[in-house]
Parts: structure tokens; C-alpha cells; sequence
């Protein structure tokens, strides 16, 4: 479920909520939710930089939060319209690390694969 807010022109606020459930892990972990704040901002019109708080939730053992993450991508195509790059650093925060900082990147190729992507 999102919630999204237009700010400004090329400005957008976003809240997410995504439940997870897999049967595979209804013993261990029951159903994970995780709650996304962003700030979405076009930097032009093939660029735009998202800037996001995740917290993690899940329901077993015991209901608890399980994550937060901070992260800020950096979102552009790549020669056609249809092919993004994003680079996207982050620091994780996991109570199964006893909640020290756990920088990493991801960085991502992706291409739409439509007649009509309706963008």
C-alpha cells in the first residue's frame, strides 16, 4: 500500500506499507512488515535522487522491529528510456547485529520490458 504526496513540481513524498508472508518462514518469522518513508526529488528530466527511512517489523518469535535502514538512490537512464541505472549506498541497522551501522551499495541495471509501460 502507498501513500504518495506531490510537494512541488518534480517533488514527491511517499509512504509505503509491504506485509510479507511466506509459509516457508511462518515458524521463524511470521509476517514481516516493512514501513518506507521517502522523499523523491527530480534532479532532471532523466534523473532523480530518492532519499528513504525503512524500519523492518516482524511478528515471530516475538513482535519486534527487526531493521531500519537509511539509503538515498540515485536513479537515471541509461541511453535508451526503456534502461535505468541506480546506485544506491545505504547503512543498515539490524537487531541481529546488536543495531551497529552496516554500510553498504547496491547498484542496479534495469530495463522495462513492454509494449506500453504506461510512464
Amino acid at each position: 500500500m502507498e501513500f504518495d504526496r506531490a510537494l512541488d513540481s518534480g517533488t514527491l513524498f511517499r509512504q509505503s506499507l509491504r506485509a510479507d508472508w511466506r509459509e516457508s518462514r511462518q515458524d521463524n518469522q511470521g509476517i514481516r512488515y516493512t514501513v518506507t518513508s521517502a522523499y523523491i526529488h527530480r534532479l532532471r528530466e532523466n534523473a532523480a535522487i530518492r532519499h528513504e527511512v525503512a524500519s523492518r517489523y516482524q511478528t515471530k518469535p516475538r513482535t519486534a522491529w527487526v531493521s531500519h535502514t537509511l539509503r538515498a538512490r540515485y536513479r537515471r537512464t541509461v541511453r535508451y528510456d526503456w534502461m535505468f541505472f541506480e546506485m544506491s549506498p545505504f547503512i543498515a541497522f539490524d537487531k541481529e547485529y546488536g543495531w551497529h551501522p552496516n554500510p553498504g551499495i547496491r547498484l542496479s541495471l534495469d530495463i522495462v520490458f513492454a509494449s506500453d509501460a504506461g510512464l
